[in-house]
């Protein structure tokens, strides 16, 4: 009987095999390209523009329903700044990497 059990517990290891590593393709048809998304922000229609403005406030808590006026600003290390002021006229400057992340900033009055 044990010789038997033990049997079967060979015969069950035998019919494992080990598990195949994994391949991946790393040709560079594949790999996705960088996107300055800084400028992607720039290029859009004021409306997605203030979207996305929008959403970047509403992200860092501050209040805005709606943005009525933004402005491009220039900064002297090159990055990419706005000025969104939203409805009741509260300002926010926000600033956009070009790998898509924002800083956004209530300025003192």
């Amino acid at each position: 009987m044990r010789a038997m059990l033990l049997l079967t517990g060979v015969l069950v290891l035998a019919a494992c095999k080990p598990a195949e590593s994994p391949t991946f393709n790393s040709s560079t048809a594949s790999t996705p390209n960088p996107t300055n998304v800084s400028a992607a922000i720039e290029a859009l229609p004021a409306a997605q523009r203030d979207a996305v403005l929008l959403r970047a406030i509403l992200d860092a808590d501050l209040p805005c329903q709606k943005i009525d006026k933004a402005e491009r600003m220039t900064t002297p290390d090159g990055k990419m700044e706005w000025r969104a002021t939203c409805d009741g006229g509260a300002q926010h400057l926000i600033d956009i990497l070009p790998n898509g992340s924002a800083t956004v900033v209530q300025p003192h009055r």
